[in-house]
């Protein structure tokens, strides 16, 4: 399988090498450099359990790195280790290729993306759950809720972003921030954390918010049993009776290569509660931010955020055999290629746009019901099948 991975990503550098002499995307002036060190999440020790071929999982680990295309791995791989191939979430038994075009057009937003993985439907792009047509789509997320389970999402964004409100809004802008946040106060989920940039989207300007209304979300979300917090160890000691709203610090709580890691620890543990089982979602934005910046450093830091929220996933899933983990991006960002120089023993590394681009993605899942999900699929694919797993009698 290591073998089948490294093949997988090494396509990519010629696709991005052409698009630039193409002019497909736009060449960057500057060759940016790395300036600081990263902590690589560690291997976990023990052997993996062994899950019935077409069985459906309880609970789903959904992992999604924001722009992080198959060069964002290849970087921080071998900044890291030196070598491609080497991150933990690159260990998982299954590895594909995911396509990621929206309706209409060949390079995706967060939007239809995350609708298509939310969802199992594609959509234009800066819809929210919502078709072109005006149809309002259901998200996995509220399936699960149907079904008695529990569900959270996690993000480093926002949680107004796109990608987790595709999981409970409907809107045909996805910059109708306002909106969102009303369709998020009736969502009744159990864990709702974001950066803190988000809370002004549910105060009113007199509160120091940016509604343009007198509505007070805080108030709402305190009122249907939610918990503010604003850092990891607030979370850990909510009462389990209660639901948990976060507003993070991105300075100072999601700085960190681990940060969401230790947030996905705690939130399994609460979510595990539920006897029916959970849906969990968690986004890490950084790498997106990272490729439109043409930051080196961004890039590997946003994808080290993913690798240790993987690893902690996969640590809990491995204590058990009925929680499936998936791994995936929405899109890739920046056009990134990275590939060693046999004249300067060197790793020149180039973004070549400050854009999304069209290049597929890497998927990766292991437990029940990852084995549906194998060879070049398309991110529709992923959002049909967590609609599979989550239609419970």
């Amino acid at each position: 399988m290591q073998k089948a991975r490294l093949s997988l990503c090494s396509i990519f550098i010629p696709i991005a090498i052409f698009a630039q002499m193409t002019g497909i995307v736009s060449r960057t002036s500057a060759h940016p450099r790395i300036t600081r060190t990263f902590q690589s999440a560690p291997p976990l020790s023990g052997t993996w359990p062994v899950w019935t071929r077409g069985a459906v999982p309880r609970n789903v680990i959904l992992i999604i790195g924001d722009g992080m295309g198959p060069g964002a791995l290849k970087l921080t791989s071998v900044a890291q280790s030196g070598r491609e191939g080497q991150l933990f979430l690159q260990t998982l038994p299954v590895a594909s290729l995911c396509t990621t075009q929206p309706l209409g057009e060949e390079v995706t937003d967060s939007a239809a993306a995350g609708t298509a993985i939310a969802c199992g439907r594609k959509t234009a792009n800066g819809r929210i759950a919502m078709l072109p047509s005006g149809e309002a789509l259901t998200s996995v997320a509220t399936d699960a809720k149907r079904a008695g389970c529990a569900v959270g999402l996690i993000t480093s964004d926002m949680i107004v972003g796109a990608t987790p409100a595709v999981f409970y809004a409907h809107d045909d802008r996805r910059g109708d921030y306002s909106d969102i946040a009303v369709s998020m106060l009736t969502c009744g989920f159990d864990l709702l954390i974001g950066n803190r940039d988000g809370r002004a989207w549910f105060l009113p300007r007199g509160q120091a918010g940016l509604r343009s209304d007198d509505r007070d979300g805080i108030a709402e979300l305190a009122a249907r049993n939610y918990v503010s917090v604003s850092n990891i160890a607030h979370v850990a000691h909510v009462p389990f009776e209660r639901h948990v709203v976060g507003w993070m610090s991105g300075t100072t709580v999601l700085n960190t290569e681990s940060c969401l890691g230790e947030l996905l620890e705690i939130a399994v543990t609460r979510l595990d509660r539920n006897p029916k089982g959970f849906f969990l979602m968690v986004e890490g934005a950084l790498t997106d931010k990272g490729g439109h910046g043409n930051n080196p450093d961004l890039t590997i830091l946003g994808t080290l955020q993913v690798d240790w929220a993987v690893r902690a996933a996969v640590a809990f899933a491995c204590t058990r055999t009925d929680t499936l983990v998936m791994v995936t991006a929405d899109h890739e960002t920046g056009g990134l290629y990275s590939t060693f120089s046999q004249c300067t023993k060197s790793q020149p590394l180039m973004y070549t746009t400050t854009c999304h681009t069209s290049m597929p993605v890497l998927f990766y899942a292991m437990g029940p019901g990852a084995d549906q999900l194998q060879g070049v699929i398309d991110n529709v694919d992923v959002g049909q099948a967590l609609k599979r797993f989550f239609k419970r009698p």
